[in-house]
């Protein structure tokens, strides 16, 4: 990826970390970081999840998440652009959840998805994913 796509996905994240809304900075960076994450990794890799996780682990994982992202536990708060951020993140959360704590959905899931069953491996190829620690760096290179 070029320093200029990198540069510009660092002023986003960063634009949206100043946007005025009513949650805490912590929070921006759980629901950004996440957001980012949709589409390039696998549904253990969402949860933070190994692929030999059992769906109890699934279910309270995603039962924590859940107190701290759906949507409803912030209504009437001013979101900003972080409301359909929220939305995005839970509707991804509540498909991995369904699909991995149902037996038969697993299954076809982990047949269809082979980077769900390596261990190590997990992110697709060829797709961005970047941690905050990622973009702090990258932040201070620009910086320079």
């Amino acid at each position: 990826m070029s320093f200029a796509l990198l540069s510009c996905v660092v002023d986003a994240f960063e634009a949206a970390l100043r946007e005025d809304v009513e949650l805490d900075e912590a929070l921006k960076r759980e629901i950004l970081e996440l957001e980012a994450r949709l589409g390039t990794v696998d549904h253990f890799a969402l949860f933070g999840l190994p692929p030999e996780a059992d769906p109890a682990q699934v279910k309270a994982t995603f039962l924590a998440l859940c107190r701290r992202l759906h949507p409803d536990r912030h209504f009437r708060k001013r979101l900003g652009s972080f409301k359909a951020r929220l939305s995005a993140v839970f509707e991804a959360l509540s498909k991995a959840h369904q699909t991995l704590i149902d037996p038969d959905k697993r299954g076809a899931y982990l047949a269809a998805t082979p980077s769900a069953r390596k261990p190590l491996v997990r992110e697709r190829a060829g797709r961005m994913t970047f941690k905050s620690s990622d973009l702090q760096f990258l932040a201070q290179k620009k910086g320079k």
